[in-house]
């Protein structure tokens, strides 16, 4: 729930237009640039304008994003020379997490394996615990641990796949239950075995610990 505090904050912020020379994407990109919603969004912004600022933070003499990189990519193919933003001073940490909690509150596409990197660093780096992340982000345990554990413990191939949406995150917390030396071969086998691998289906995606099928079980392997 909103606090009196955070809404007097947001209240505070004000819209700026700034020229879109001196904007630079965000550094960490927890989505991919999809090429339908930025139609899509082009086509809104000829009938209408910019209904929407984006929000960048302060980086010496020029401003990076928070949030914002499909718009300002259009922006940017529409030739704009400027671009409503809202400038908020945040740090790396702050600038990440807002970045993953307005993705999530939109139900956004994020590359699952972005996150569980940016989990990884801050319990490596920040000595930040999964129940820290969790609460700061407005997510569950399960949901910060299952991205941390798949990249902790997934291959390098895998997790690519899973980068691309080329493979279900569940199906991907499965197959890193496995040493990591045997999961591209399980991986080709449950493959040739279930058509339905690049949708994430499996036979059962319960947790481990309550579900009485072994994650072999649930592979098919």
């Amino acid at each position: 729930m909103t606090t009196t505090k955070e809404v007097l904050e947001h209240a505070k912020l004000q819209i700026t237009d700034i020229l879109i020379s001196k904007i630079d994407p965000a550094p960490v990109q927890l989505r991919r640039l999809e090429i339908g919603i930025m139609e899509d969004m082009a086509r809104s912004v000829d009938q209408v304008g910019w209904l929407q600022p984006i929000l960048v933070r302060p980086k010496g003499e020029r401003f990076e994003v928070v949030f914002g990189n499909h718009r300002l990519e259009v922006a940017r193919q529409r030739n704009h020379k400027i671009m409503p933003c809202i400038i908020k001073n945040l740090d790396d940490d702050e600038s990440i997490l807002t970045a993953v909690v307005e993705n999530t509150q939109r139900t956004a596409h994020l590359d699952s394996s972005k996150e569980g990197e940016i989990f990884d660093d801050l319990c490596e780096e920040k000595s930040w615990t999964v129940e820290n992340i969790a609460r700061k982000i407005g997510k569950s345990t399960p949901y910060v641990y299952k991205r941390l554990y798949i990249f902790r413990h997934l291959h390098p191939k895998l997790l690519n796949k899973l980068s691309k949406r080329q493979i279900g995150l569940d199906v991907t917390y499965d197959l890193a239950r496995f040493p990591m030396r045997d999961q591209l071969g399980v991986a080709e086998k449950f493959m040739k075995t279930h058509s339905r691998l690049k949708a994430g289906i499996a036979k059962c995606y319960h947790c481990p610990i309550h579900c009485p099928q072994t994650t072999k079980d649930r592979l098919g392997v």
